[in-house]
């Protein structure tokens, strides 16, 4: 590809990303999640949160050990690549 090319493909799925700050995120919703991350990995607190926050329908990770940690903790808003396949039955 050209670089312009990238460039203007770059705009457009910016464009889609809605990018927003950890600091809009309010204090319960990061004490809400602790419990969830504790023990595996503190960085992945602020997606937690943010999910919450923003009471969004699922949390999308590559992270198997943040995944399989949610999962058993009883945490349902989160999916995977391999739960996304099935949930579209793609092989």
């Amino acid at each position: 590809m050209e670089e312009a090319e990238i460039r203007r493909l770059l705009l457009v799925i910016f464009e889609k990303i809605e990018f927003v700050s950890d600091q809009i995120i309010p204090f319960e919703f990061y004490v809400k999640s602790v419990p969830l991350v504790r023990g595996v990995d503190m960085d992945d607190l602020v997606f937690v949160a943010l999910n919450e926050y923003l009471d969004s329908a699922l949390l999308w990770t590559g992270d198997k050990e943040l995944y399989n940690a949610l999962e058993n903790r009883g945490y349902s808003k989160v999916v995977n690549f391999e739960k996304i396949k099935e949930m579209f039955d793609i092989d």
